[in-house]
């Protein structure tokens, strides 16, 4: 069983820097659990809106889910 962080689902879903890394993980240990803690969806969508929002360096478009309500 692999532990991951919230910040591996983040370079999937935003394609980062460590995306290549982050994939090349996740295709060499498909066939074992993977587990993360509860929070980690938060945790990825808390990082999209920084980007987005903070950073400047997602353009909101990419992600419509966190515009602002």
């Amino acid at each position: 069983m692999y532990v991951v962080d919230s910040s591996f689902f983040a370079s999937i879903v935003d394609k980062d820097e460590l995306y290549e890394r982050a994939r090349r993980f996740l295709t060499r240990h498909s066939g074992r659990e993977l587990t993360t803690i509860g929070i980690a969806f938060v945790e990825v969508a808390n990082t999209l809106w920084k980007h987005v929002y903070v950073l400047k360096r997602i353009l909101m478009d990419r992600y419509p889910v966190l515009k602002k309500t």
